[in-house]
């Protein structure tokens, strides 16, 4: 009632109707509510699964030519980098033929984004990241983006010889 008070509704006869018999509508609509709830969830868990999945299955093309290249150490390194993609997405901000700069940002919540430039056909390009000229891999938000466009191997321009 005090509701309805501060808010100027007492003489409102369908808000008083309502407020009389919500003994009878209020467990409904909890029940709704969590039953939708819970199916939300399980659309969530599927879909995320699925994700997951399309994902995984792209890694297991992509590493199965990079055991090959690279050191046990680095190829683990390599593998954790795979296994951060899924947290990220790629926009694309500006496309000129083949040229194209993306921002790639994360699903967290977290601020973190970097920005790419890709030439899609000599597979060159750099990461605001920076781990490839510092450590001699492609980071994970390169990754995502090969991903996005289907780039099954990683380019020759991402591999650093010894």
């Amino acid at each position: 009632m005090e509701l309805m008070k501060k808010h100027k509704l007492d003489g409102n006869l369908w808000i008083q109707g309502i407020f009389n018999i919500r003994h009878r509508w209020i467990p409904l609509w909890n029940s709704f509510v969590t039953k939708y709830e819970i199916a939300l969830l399980k659309v969530y868990d599927r879909e995320s699964g699925e994700d997951f999945a399309s994902e995984h299955r792209y890694h297991q093309v992509l590493l199965k030519d990079d055991v090959k290249i690279y050191t046990r150490e680095m190829f683990h390194k390599l593998e954790d980098q795979f296994d951060q993609v899924i947290r990220f997405a790629a926009i694309e901000r500006n496309v000129e033929g083949d040229l194209l700069q993306l921002t790639v940002k994360s699903h967290s919540g977290r601020t973190e984004s970097f920005e790419l430039n890709i030439d899609l056909e000599k597979l060159t390009g750099n990461c605001g990241y920076k781990l490839f000229e510092y450590v001699g891999l492609p980071c994970c938000h390169l990754l995502k983006v090969f991903s996005k466009y289907d780039i099954l191997k990683i380019p020759d321009a991402f591999i650093m010889t010894r």
